[in-house]
Parts: structure tokens; sequence; C-alpha cells
């Protein structure tokens, strides 16, 4: 691969974490704390990360944010890596509702609101939010990092291109890995 498709891709991968770190809320909420203020480090793995330290910081304001009469939190993505000259700065809105779901605005992609998890996340549960169709494919996953081993996982398989992404979401913790078909793509670095 060349730097150039290397780049787009991690461009893209980026916003696809970006969009999928908000995934949850009350049932769902304990697999990701929707905190404002909160701040996630995830780092690129192997092939996904061929020009040295890669790495993704997602964080959630503390301020609200009225859009449309609902209340958002802004959460903000910045890719790094020293293979890109500029960071790759992108920026979503999220709210978890009463019942639990937890949905965003990708202004960058579309002004409508799209549903990022239902409330109640459990095996089999499929929807459709920005990015396509997602579905949980499992609820006590484990998964081995660098940063070791995340047990207890709930999966949520997504395309991504041509190819599955899974995301692993840890109670009390949120998103701690993502793996690109079989290959860990990033996770998080506590």
């Amino acid at each position: 691969m060349t730097a150039e498709p290397i780049n787009t891709h991690m461009i893209r991968l980026s916003l696809l974490i970006g969009l999928n770190l908000i995934l949850s809320a009350v049932s769902a909420q304990k697999y990701f704390p929707v905190e404002p203020g909160k701040t996630w480090v995830y780092i690129y793995n192997g092939p996904y990360d061929p020009e040295g330290e890669a790495k993704n910081t997602v964080s959630l304001s503390e301020e609200e944010v009225k859009r449309g009469g609902e209340t958002y939190y802004e959460m903000k993505s910045i890719f790094t890596s020293t293979g890109s000259p500029e960071p790759v700065e992108s920026k979503t809105f999220v709210r978890a509702t009463d019942d639990g779901a937890v949905y965003g605005i990708n202004p960058s992609i579309s002004e409508d609101e799209y549903l990022f998890m239902p409330a109640s996340p459990e095996k089999g549960k499929v929807w459709t939010g920005l990015s396509g169709t997602s579905e949980i494919n499992a609820t006590d996953a484990t998964i081995e990092t660098p940063e070791g081993s995340m047990s207890d996982c709930l999966v949520v398989q997504s395309l991504a291109g041509e190819s599955k992404a899974y995301s692993y979401y840890q109670e009390g913790k949120g998103l701690v890995a993502m793996k690109l078909g079989d290959k860990l793509m990033m996770y998080l670095r506590e």
C-alpha cells in the first residue's frame, strides 16, 4: 500500500472509530459512559500504523450543545501520526435518551440524527446507523491487546468499506478495541 491510500484509509477509520465510540447508554450506558469531560486515547496497531505511532484522541466536551431542540455533547476526535503532516479532526454530537439509547449527528455527513446504539444492547440486536447496519454479536467476548486481556466485552459488528469491523466495548470503560476483519486495528491505552 502507498502512503496516500493508507492515510485516506486511516482518516476513514478514524471517523468510524469516532462514530462508533459513543455506541451506548442506561443499559447501553454501562458499556460507554457518556461522561462530559471524559477522554480516551486509542493506539493503532501493526499494519494500520506503518509510519510510526498513530493515535486517535477522543473527548467529550463538558458543555451542552442545543441542536434541533435536543441537548448534545460535542465529541471531538483527533487522529495523529508521524506519517501525517497535520492532525485530522472530526466532530460529532451525541446524546443519551432517558431509556438508554444513544443518538448522534455527524455534521460533516448529515444534519440528520441517527442511532448509535439501541437502549438494550443484547446479542442479536440489529440496527441501522450512519455507517450502515450494525449487529451485536456477543456480550461476553474477550480480546487480547498490547494493554492486556479485555473480557466481558460487548461486540458490535459493522461494515467498514468491504471489511467487517468489530468494536469491543467493556462495561465502565467504553470502546476498548477494534478489529478490522481478524486483525487488531486499534486499542485503548489505559
